[in-house]
């Protein structure tokens, strides 16, 4: 069974016999359209144990455009919410080629650092006071195989950002970057990330057109994680899967 979206999810009464709901908010990496759909993988497992997964993920989304989204998250009157928010925070806030390709969502400020703080303490405000959910922050995989570079830099900062808000409001943190550098570390050949968009067009002609799997076309580029640099493969999907599923148990009352 496939996750709902969000709005299918609202447009429909709660199932009379959901156990709890779990929505997984965040961008493309949750979206699972442009990368491999770990929502999917958990409501493959919780679903049988009479949860419901809702996917409010929304591909390109900056953390500014989550927020304003806020209130659908809400209206879910969820048990759990789960928020891997920022990969394109750091782009946009690296390189202005990126940045102006997030500029259709009127962003109220250019995304830094800085913003990216307030907006996801913002986010985390809303949902604290507003819902009863059980809640947990996903720190952002690498952007990029080479762990030593630029992006990868700048995706470390963003994650003390991360834990930095989780810590004010004593909200859990899900280690994925550990995992998934872990994961590099021991296998990946990727030549450095070069900061343009071509890896994430191949990529998808490779999957609409080619039929690969995502697993496939990582390791056609030496890469053990990522599919073009910013997307999650098969592999990493499962290891996000993981940790939400070790959470949502392990904080089930």
């Amino acid at each position: 069974m496939t996750a709902p979206t969000l709005k299918k999810f609202l447009d429909s009464a709660r199932p009379a016999d959901a156990r709890q709901v779990v929505v997984c908010a965040g961008d493309s990496l949750t979206h699972g359209v442009w990368s491999a759909n770990w929502v999917r993988l958990l409501q493959r497992d919780l679903g049988r144990r009479g949860y419901v997964v809702v996917n409010a993920g929304w591909s390109g989304f900056l953390s500014c455009s989550l927020l304003r989204e806020i209130d659908a998250v809400i209206d879910a009157r969820p048990d759990v919410v789960v928020v891997m928010i920022g990969t394109n925070d750091v782009m946009a806030s690296m390189h202005d080629a990126w940045r102006r390709s997030y500029d259709r969502q009127e962003p109220p400020e250019h995304p830094t650092l800085d913003t990216f703080r307030t907006w996801l303490d913002q986010i985390v405000l809303r949902l604290r006071s507003d819902t009863s959910a059980r809640l947990a922050l996903v720190d952002l995989p690498p952007v990029g195989e080479d762990l030593d570079g630029a992006f990868n830099v700048r995706v470390g900062l963003f994650n003390e950002v991360i834990r930095e808000v989780a810590a004010r409001y004593d909200v859990a943190v899900l280690p994925l970057n550990a995992r998934l550098a872990a994961l590099v570390e021991a296998s990946s050949t990727a030549e450095p990330f070069d900061g343009t968009m071509k890896e994430i067009r191949s990529a998808m002609i490779q999957r609409k057109l080619l039929r690969r799997r995502w697993d496939k076309i990582s390791a056609r580029a030496g890469r053990v994680v990522l599919t073009d640099n910013i997307h999650l493969n098969d592999r990493a999907a499962g290891e996000v899967a993981a940790l939400v599923r070790g959470f949502v148990d392990d904080s089930s009352p």
